[in-house]
C-alpha cells in the first residue's frame, strides 16, 4: 500500500511489477481491476506465452528523504 502527501504540486510514477521472488508464484500473473470505489486492485491472470520481462535495478541518483 502506498500513501503520498504533497506540500506542493507533484507527480508520482508508481510502477506495478510482478512478484519480487519466484516463491511468490510465476512472474507477470496480474491485471488491474477498477472497483466502484475508485481503487485499482490486482487480479490473477495467466501469463501470455510471448511475454518478455527483464529484471532491473534502479541506477539513478540517490533519493534523499
Amino acid at each position: 500500500m502506498h500513501c503520498f502527501t504533497s506540500v506542493k504540486s507533484c507527480a508520482v510514477l508508481d510502477v506495478i511489477a510482478p512478484p519480487y521472488s519466484e516463491s511468490s508464484g510465476p512472474a507477470g500473473q496480474a491485471k488491474v481491476v477498477h472497483g466502484p470505489d475508485n481503487y485499482a486492485w490486482l487480479e490473477a491472470l495467466n501469463v501470455p506465452v510471448n511475454i518478455n520481462m527483464r529484471p532491473g535495478m534502479y541506477t539513478g541518483p540517490t533519493i534523499q528523504v
